[in-house]
């Protein structure tokens, strides 16, 4: 029971990525941003998310944003 409780967590997270990823691949910045910042802390606080957040401000002209 819990090792299917676990793996479907695992896999929603791995959606909601995903989907933020398929969003700034198609210049839906905005939305990219929201799906991003809507991660729990422990895979929000990581480099991958960073550059993605990065890359979402830097395609708006928010490049004070991007910067951080």
């Amino acid at each position: 029971f819990t090792l299917t409780v676990l793996i479907s967590g695992l896999m929603a997270q791995l959606r909601d990525m995903g989907t933020a990823y398929l969003h700034l691949s198609q210049f839906n910045c905005r939305k990219a941003i929201e799906c991003l910042n809507n991660l729990p802390p422990q895979h929000y606080n990581t480099g991958w998310v960073f550059s993605l957040l990065g890359k979402a401000h830097y395609e708006l002209s928010e490049y004070q944003q991007a910067v951080r």
